[in-house]
């Protein structure tokens, strides 16, 4: 069974998935605080905002909202509440997802940007790998 890309049921079984999978745990002890995705032209016509928030690569909860667009890319970052935030269109972040495209690939895509600060982002690569490896066992559909 499959579950479609960031609706509520991918993200719980992700946060499932990442909380139960011990490399991950160890790979991420030392990713803290929330990190925000806004993820654009889904599929059902709308934008999509998600917060993951971690404790030690634990991931204690995922918020998920979906509106119209354009609501979503017109909200400003909060560096107060998050580490980070990363805006890309749906198709790009699903690519990634299925590992057709690596961060890296992505990073020098136009369509994918991301806020806060870089260096902050980078002491977490490890964990960010690891919790995009998880993800991505997930088996997952449009």
């Amino acid at each position: 069974m499959s579950l479609k890309y960031y609706s509520r049921e991918w993200c719980d079984e992700a946060q499932k998935k990442l909380n139960s999978d011990e490399q991950h745990l160890a790979a991420a002890k030392s990713l803290t605080g929330t990190f925000c995705f806004r993820i654009y032209n889904c599929p059902d016509g709308t934008d999509r905002i998600a917060y993951w928030q971690f404790d030690k690569g634990r991931c204690l909860s995922i918020s998920l909202e979906t509106r119209p667009a354009p609501e979503i890319r017109e909200l400003p970052f909060d560096k107060s509440r998050t580490i980070a935030r990363t805006s890309a269109p749906f198709e790009r972040l699903l690519a990634l997802n299925k590992g057709e495209v690596s961060v890296l690939k992505l990073l020098t895509d136009p369509s994918y940007k991301i806020e806060g600060p870089k260096m902050e982002a980078m002491k977490h690569m490890k964990g960010l790998n690891s919790w995009n490896r998880v993800c991505a066992a997930i088996p997952t559909e449009e």
